[in-house]
């Protein structure tokens, strides 16, 4: 049924000169409308709309000889029109917020001068810039080099996942740009690393030292921000703007060379191998009962990632570990 006809017939039942079938047909329309107004639109547009229910509801109220049927179907016509309005508000605003967080998260990269390089390849793409810093940029990822890197500041702005070995320069510290993020390093390697469905980003750290933080200034000139070292990354909650220290997934060994012959124990003592993990991977190891520092070990475990020498090491003793934050915890109350 057009606005048109609707208007024709709406007049004509006012007038109580509807025939049945006219009438079934205003509640055939009506329910169809009814069961549809979640998905699609009454009328052209919110003028037509208000237009069309204003008009009606002033007969309504004029008139002194509508019977209760009647009485009932329109006063369905304005809930159903009042669910179109609704919808219109809602899908309005909706699509508002969603355009102004578009815009929001993409003018930060849009917006800068410079050179900008797309990975459109199935394959890791490397860049390496100007001061000998290199840029791995997985698949889909983007990133813009400001036109004024190296003059006082190394300003880079990401979009996706990328993998960062940048040259030390104490005089001009590199600055990686995810969305509300910022990355701030003077020389080290690191992963930055957005999580879309999760609304986050991972920085991992592989070497040297990371500052991360937040675009927005708080009182007293502080930051929302956090220090990262190797083996560690900072998870920043979009939503929430929270940034989560923790342990990488998997640790890597961060000195080579002490690795295979630390890991060789003969009747150790627990303490002793928690100090030697602590050197060697960077991560703390806090034994939480006294009594369990002295249980000895006997084994080897090279070539096991940290996860599987704990599992190997807190079984042995039938003692139990768990992580917070960037230190692992070695609970138990005495060997078995």
């Amino acid at each position: 049924m057009t606005q048109r006809e609707f208007d024709q017939l709406s007049e004509k039942y006012l007038r109580g000169a509807c025939s049945p079938e006219e009438i079934r047909l205003l509640e055939t329309w009506y329910q169809a409308q009814y069961e549809s107004s979640q998905q699609t639109e009454l009328f052209a547009d919110t003028q037509a709309l208000t237009t069309t229910e204003k008009r009606l509801w002033q007969r309504i109220q004029n008139s002194t000889q509508m019977d209760r049927g009647r009485r009932h179907l329109l006063f369905s016509l304005r809930i159903v029109a009042g669910l179109a309005a609704t919808l219109l508000l809602l899908l309005g605003y909706f699509y508002w917020q969603n355009q102004a967080t578009a815009q929001k998260n993409y003018s930060e990269l849009a917006q800068q001068q410079g050179i900008e390089s797309i990975n459109t390849s199935q394959h890791r793409q490397k860049l390496v810039l100007a001061d000998g810093s290199s840029i791995i940029l997985e698949k889909n990822a983007s990133i813009v080099v400001d036109e004024h890197y190296g003059r006082r500041t190394r300003k880079v702005y990401l979009q996706g996942e990328a993998y960062f070995e940048v040259k030390p320069n104490p005089q001009k510290p590199f600055l990686v740009f995810t969305e509300s993020l910022v990355t701030e390093v003077l020389g080290t390697s690191f992963r930055i690393k957005p999580q879309v469905l999760q609304k986050t980003i991972e920085v991992s750290v592989h070497s040297g030292r990371v500052s991360v933080y937040t675009t927005e200034t708080l009182p007293n000139k502080k930051r929302n921000g956090l220090i990262l070292t190797p083996n560690q990354k900072g998870i920043f909650h979009q939503e929430s703007k929270i940034i989560q220290q923790a342990i990488v997934d998997a640790p890597q060994v961060l000195i080579p060379d002490l690795a295979h012959a630390d890991f060789q124990f003969e009747d150790t003592s627990l303490e002793q191998i928690a100090r030697i993990m602590q050197k060697v991977y960077g991560i703390e190891l806090v034994l939480t009962n006294e009594h369990i520092r002295s249980c000895k070990f006997t084994g080897n475990l090279n070539g096991l990632s940290l996860q599987k020498q704990l599992d190997l090491l807190c079984g042995s003793f039938n003692i139990a570990y768990e992580i917070r934050g960037t230190s692992v915890f070695i609970l138990g109350d005495h060997c078995e």
